[in-house]
């Protein structure tokens, strides 16, 4: 593979500053001047590389799912390689779940409450997390066999649920102890599927 390309480059950077105005100012605070400096570009540069304030706040969501897509597989595949499921629970309800760097997390927060009122980035969201779903369901039904699909989106569903309230619930300060009991409800469905 050659190097990257200059326009690769380029918003690699924007994205990169945009982040870290969301971090300083949060999202609705931020302003495509305010990307161009942290960036130390002009801001005509912004729409050449990026485009618009929704193109760019698609591209930073976009590029924060495959982040977390990419921690989320790798965890997948240990649970795979160990043929044990309690794995990926292990890391659903552990304090790296969740985590790329902390500045990430908090951008995601800011993208996920935009969801709330923009369309593109709740699908964008709810897409990530339909893969992540999915996957785990692959994983379930390759582990255990004879569990039908139905069953084990049910299971994956609901310990996707779980560890993202559970998740947020640490970030303010719950006790671990209660992360460790909402893992055992998750060891917990995913056993009820091997003595049904």
């Amino acid at each position: 593979m050659g190097r990257k390309s200059r326009t690769d480059e380029r918003r690699a950077q924007i994205l990169s500053a945009f982040e870290r105005c969301i971090v300083r100012k949060g999202l609705h605070r931020t302003t495509l001047d305010d990307v161009a400096l942290e960036a130390g570009i002009a801001r005509p540069l912004i729409r050449h590389n990026v485009g618009n304030w929704d193109n760019l706040v698609r591209a930073a969501t976009e590029r924060l799912t495959d982040v977390y897509s990419t921690i989320y597989q790798s965890h997948l595949a240990r649970a795979r390689e160990k043929k044990d499921l309690h794995v990926i629970t292990g890391f659903l309800f552990s304090t790296a779940y969740g985590t790329a760097t902390e500045d990430q997390d908090m951008v995601l927060n800011a993208m996920s409450s935009a969801a709330q009122t923009d369309d593109t980035l709740r699908d964008l969201l709810k897409s990530m997390y339909q893969r992540f779903e999915k996957s785990l369901v692959d994983e379930i039904v390759n582990l255990y066999g004879d569990v039908s699909r139905a069953e084990a989106s049910n299971v994956a569903y609901a310990i996707i649920c779980l560890a993202e309230q559970n998740s947020m619930f640490q970030a303010w300060g719950f006790p671990a102890g209660r992360a460790r009991s909402v893992r055992q409800v998750a060891d917990d469905l995913l056993t009820g599927l091997l003595v049904r």
